[in-house]
């Protein structure tokens, strides 16, 4: 035992007695509480609750609260409405099944492949073919030259000219363009044009309006017939009305009375071409504002030119005002007062072409298309008389020019204004075309500039185009420039619309140099041109709608710097 250490002995803890609390007097009975037990498990449901003393009664709200209560239970209504959307619009769609999910693919994928050999398979195609169609210069149709293709340069494309080009190269040269006007043109006679007669058999007229890409009638309420205006502006007696009273053979049109005045108006006021007799034409307003307007860009291009230049200023009318009925010939209609307002206001030092008088004593002839709005090439020739006549020159006589027609005919500019009306499907025209006696040589310019020229062809006998009025100078260009042998050292500049088409060629016996200019389409000043090739004379040459026509007015304020506010025009 030794060396082996005691253990300790386990010692229980001291028990300490307590002593029993004093007892309050008030807690005297709390002695004869029995002693504890387990408690029993209550059912809380079934639990009686204890009665509320008076002071534990839930307090009354007033309406204002209430009110308020109620709006705040509204606006977690919405707030968890619209979480829920919210919540919707992450998972639009139910989780599906593996194979509605495979399905849905299935599908996705058919409706991308339709909407590609819809939409973007012609437009890849189109754009291929485009890169491989052939370009045209002349637009049949339109009777004008179309852009081509535009040289590139950083410059123009900086300046956003070259991409301008290329929009416009590829809206006249886009794959069968001709057969989609043409497609469109139908689709407006059935849906858009309708003939009506109000009077009758023998006129009709259209009502609606056409896309004349910048040509054509205008669109100005006209005067009343009789009124003071119109009647201080006429000067002097139509020459139309004078060769009826002369006996002078005119082309017999029945004037026939309209159902009643405010038919005519309505009529008048919703149409611009009247079918008489298998004639189309266009319905002239005569708006003396537009007349005097013309008149002074003629007299500011006068102040502008040096004082040893001509200006020449010839006003044509169109058909209606020599085949037309009375009341489309006369007060608010009447081109022979439009154009005599125009040469009223026209400076004294400005050369005025009385056309008008030439053309009315050849009516009996054909002078001008039935089925599209310009003249022909006779109706042409007797301005060019009155033209040289005015200005003191010898004019070719018709007999000492060769006479040559197409084989074909054509229906022409009116024929589809009017959605191909029937009515007009016997009246089909057929240019006449008179050579001058002296060669020449004709080249166009489309971009305006000396840049790029063109061989044109002058005079074209063939019948080949769908309008017959491409024959004369192959239509409308910003620039030309024709070289005659007459070599006579006369240079002429010619600022004209349409109707100067099948003027020009006969200028070519009497001027050496002439230059062409419609500003429609050109964008240079005038008067550099003028003076660089030594023009003598200044030739504007209209018929009365291009007093109302903003795409010519617009071209011609801007190559002549005219101002509406400018001193020179007051």
């Amino acid at each position: 035992m030794m060396g082996r250490k005691k253990e300790k002995a386990f010692k229980r803890p001291r028990q300490v007695k307590l002593s029993a609390p004093q007892k309050r007097p008030e807690e005297a009975s709390a002695s004869q509480v029995p002693p504890l037990q387990k408690p029993t498990v209550i059912d809380r449901a079934r639990r009686p609750r204890a009665p509320i003393s008076g002071k534990m009664k839930s307090r009354q709200f007033t309406p204002e609260e209430r009110q308020e209560q109620h709006v705040a239970s509204m606006r977690k209504r919405k707030l968890a409405e619209q979480a829920r959307k919210k919540k919707d619009r992450r998972r639009p769609f139910p989780p599906q099944k593996a194979g509605d999910a495979r399905k849905a693919a299935q599908k996705a994928r058919r409706n991308d492949l339709i909407i590609f050999l819809t939409f973007l398979l012609p437009l890849v195609v189109f754009s291929i073919v485009f890169l491989f169609w052939p370009t045209s210069d002349i637009s049949s149709r339109e009777n004008r030259a179309l852009a081509q293709r535009p040289k590139f340069s950083f410059e123009a494309l900086l300046k956003g000219d070259f991409s301008a080009a290329m929009d416009a190269y590829y809206a006249d040269q886009f794959p069968f363009r001709e057969s989609l006007i043409a497609v469109n043109k139908g689709l407006e006679g059935v849906y858009g044009l309708l003939a009506i007669s109000p009077a009758g058999d023998d006129i009709h007229l259209i009502t609606a309006k056409k896309d004349d890409g910048g040509q054509g009638a205008i669109e100005h309420p006209p005067l009343a017939a009789g009124s003071p205006e119109e009647e201080s502006l006429s000067q002097g007696e139509d020459p139309a009305v004078e060769s009826k009273e002369k006996n002078v053979p005119v082309r017999e049109v029945r004037a026939t009375e309209f159902r009643n005045e405010e038919d005519r108006k309505s009529d008048y006021q919703t149409s611009n071409i009247v079918i008489i007799k298998g004639q189309a034409m266009e319905i002239h307003y005569y708006s003396p504002e537009f007349t005097e307007d013309y008149a002074k860009r003629i007299n500011h291009l006068r102040s502008i030119m040096p004082e040893d230049k001509r200006v020449i200023s010839l006003v044509t009318p169109t058909a209606v005002a020599f085949y037309g009925t009375e009341e489309l010939r006369t007060g608010s209609y009447s081109n022979f007062s439009a154009i005599q307002n125009i040469y009223k206001h026209e400076a004294d030092t400005i050369y005025k072409v009385d056309a008008y008088t030439e053309l009315a004593a050849h009516t009996d002839e054909y002078i001008y298309f039935r089925t599209d709005h310009h003249w022909t090439g006779r109706g042409a020739y007797y301005a060019y008389k009155a033209f040289c006549d005015t200005l003191e020159l010898e004019a070719t006589s018709l007999e000492d020019m060769t006479l040559t027609m197409p084989e074909s005919s054509f229906l022409g500019s009116l024929y589809g204004y009017t959605g191909q009306s029937p009515l007009l499907h016997n009246s089909a025209d057929r240019a006449e075309i008179f050579l001058p006696k002296h060669q020449a040589y004709y080249e166009y310019y489309a971009d305006g500039t000396y840049d790029n020229p063109i061989s044109g062809t002058l005079l074209y006998a063939g019948g080949d185009h769908d309008n017959h009025y491409m024959n004369y100078l192959g239509g409308d260009v910003p620039l030309g420039y024709i070289e005659s042998e007459v070599a006579n050292g006369k240079t002429i500049l010619v600022v004209k619309d349409s109707f100067g088409n099948a003027f020009i060629p006969y200028l070519i016996d009497n001027y050496e140099h002439i230059y062409i200019v419609d500003p429609r389409q050109y964008e240079s000043p005038l008067l550099d041109l003028v003076i660089q090739k030594s023009v003598d004379d200044i030739l504007v040459l209209n018929y009365t709608f291009a007093v109302s026509n903003q795409a010519w007015l617009g071209g011609f304020d801007y190559i002549t710097g005219y101002q509406a506010d400018s001193p020179l025009t007051n």
